[in-house]
């Protein structure tokens, strides 16, 4: 396998990048603030709170590698060969398409406001530019993937280890903490 198809192009995200790097701040300062003051109750939940941000708003992201659309959820990351997807759509999040199979990706979508039902008189067709060049970008790898064949195999999913255990491990460390 050639380096090209090893690395990930990554897309920019649409959703949650700010509220995300907002959250992590706030997490920090929770956790400078504990240090200070010596609580290591607090110290460990900011770590989870700051941890569970991540998850959930920096870490989902959307990519290309060779001929696989790369979803990077909260816990998990799916490798969907592009040869495989029947549909894709983007309203208020991603979603693939894979014969009767749906994945969804929240990293990547329109604002509510656009994606709402309208009045008859308002335009159809508001889109968002970047988004149609993600797409249009996919449905190029996916017509080479078409054409010189796919990377074999189905959908993989990998699971996030490090951030399962680490969630797991300062679960359990709040929960030791607020009982003692």
């Amino acid at each position: 396998m050639s380096e090209a198809a090893t690395q990930t192009q990554w897309f920019s995200t649409t959703n949650g990048r700010f509220s995300g790097i907002l959250g992590l701040v706030a997490a920090g300062v929770v956790v400078v603030v504990a240090v200070i003051s010596g609580s290591p109750t607090w110290v460990v939940a900011g770590l989870l709170i700051g941890l569970v941000i991540w998850t959930v708003l920096v870490r989902p992201r959307v990519g290309l590698r060779g001929r696989t659309l790369v979803l990077r959820g909260t816990i998990s990351t799916l490798e969907i060969p592009l040869s495989l997807i029947s549909s894709m759509t983007v309203r208020q999040v991603l979603v693939v398409w894979v014969g009767e199979q749906r994945y969804v990706n929240a990293s990547i979508g329109l604002p509510l406001r656009e994606v709402r039902p309208r009045r008859p008189s308002e335009s159809e067709t508001r889109s968002d530019p970047y988004i149609e060049q993600i797409q249009e970008l996919v449905r190029s790898h996916q017509a080479d993937a078409l054409r010189w064949g796919d990377e074999g195999g189905g959908v993989r999913r990998r699971w996030a280890r490090l951030e399962l255990a680490a969630i797991a491990v300062l679960t359990v460390a709040l929960v030791v903490f607020v009982l003692v």
